[in-house]
C-alpha cells in the first residue's frame, strides 16, 4: 500500500516536473523532490534548494524553471544597472546561457563567476557544459576526467544530501554516457 502511494506520488511529481520544464536538465525544488528522495528517477536534475529564500539567483532559477528566459535576462539586466558585482552576475549569465543551450558561453561565464554560496551549482553546471560540448561534434571535446573533476568539486562544496545524490546522477551520465 505504502509503496503504491509512493509510486503514484512519484509519477505525479514527475509529470508535474515534465509539464513545467520539458528539458534535459529539469529544475526541481526540495518540495518537489523530497517525497521521492528514496526512489529518485535517474535524471540530471538541478535543484533549487530553498524556494523560501527568494534571492536573485533563485529568482533567475524560477524564471528558467518556467522557461521564461526573457524575464531572467531582464532581472540580470536590472541587477547590472543597480551596480551588482559583475563576477556574481557572470553566474546568472552562465545559468541563462546554459538553459539556452549556449554551452561554450555558459562555461566561459561560469568560469569567470565568483559566488561562494552556490559553488556546488557552479561546478555542477560547468561539468554539464563540458559534457554537452563533448557529445556535440561542433564543440571542443573534454575528457571524462575533466568533467568528473568538476562534478567532484560540486560534491565537495555541496552540503545537502539530496543534492549530493543528484550530483551523483550527473556523474553516472558522464561515466556511462559514451564519453571517451
Amino acid at each position: 500500500m505504502v509503496r503504491s502511494v509512493l509510486i503514484l506520488l512519484l509519477t505525479i511529481i514527475m509529470l508535474l516536473a515534465l509539464v513545467g520544464c520539458v528539458q534535459k536538465y529539469p529544475i526541481v525544488t526540495l518540495e518537489e523532490i523530497e517525497p521521492m528522495k528514496d526512489y529518485l528517477p535517474q535524471k540530471q536534475y538541478i535543484l533549487l534548494e530553498e524556494p523560501a529564500e527568494i534571492n536573485d539567483i533563485n529568482k533567475v532559477m524560477l524564471f528558467l524553471k518556467d522557461k521564461d528566459i526573457k524575464k531572467a535576462k531582464e532581472l540580470v539586466s536590472s541587477l547590472r544597472n543597480k551596480g551588482e558585482k559583475e563576477k556574481k552576475l557572470n553566474f546568472h549569465d552562465g545559468l541563462i546561457a546554459f538553459f539556452e543551450k549556449k554551452y561554450s558561453v555558459a562555461l566561459h561565464m561560469l568560469e569567470l563567476a565568483e559566488i561562494d554560496s552556490y559553488k556546488h551549482l557552479k561546478y555542477l553546471i560547468i561539468g554539464d557544459c563540458m559534457y554537452e560540448m563533448t557529445i556535440d561534434p561542433n564543440y571542443k571535446n573534454f575528457t571524462t576526467k575533466q568533467i568528473l573533476d568538476n562534478y567532484q568539486k560540486a560534491l565537495d562544496y555541496c552540503k545537502t544530501e539530496i543534492y549530493k545524490e543528484i550530483i551523483k546522477m550527473h556523474i553516472k551520465y558522464a561515466k556511462y554516457g559514451g564519453i571517451s
